[in-house]
């Protein structure tokens, strides 16, 4: 059994906190984005996980996830969805050292 190419390298999931307990994804690059309304969830993570569930396959190799202006650099599609806690933690670390950084 042979895997599809993907149609693109990497894709941007671009995550954005609306409110406590609600965040809206959106999966995107170049000319590709998705239609219809946007998914909210719960929790990064979730998005993370949703997103890479609803991901046709073979669409792209890598996603990028951007959270509060800050990426994850890229990660491949096939760990997106297992790897996902980790992901959102590292965002909200990245936010949190920036915080202090900004501070100082």
């Amino acid at each position: 059994m042979t895997t599809p190419k993907a149609h693109v390298l990497s894709l941007t999931l671009h995550i954005d906190r609306l409110a406590k307990g609600h965040y809206q994804a959106e999966l995107g690059g170049g000319t590709i984005t998705r239609k219809g309304a946007l998914g909210v969830y719960d929790t990064i993570a979730n998005a993370i996980r949703g997103e890479a569930e609803d991901m046709p396959d073979g669409l792209c190799y890598f996603v990028d996830v951007h959270y509060g202006g800050l990426s994850s650099g890229s990660i491949p599609v096939g760990v997106l969805h297992e790897r996902a806690d980790e992901i959102a933690k590292h965002l909200v670390g990245l936010i949190a050292d920036f915080k202090l950084l900004e501070a100082s």
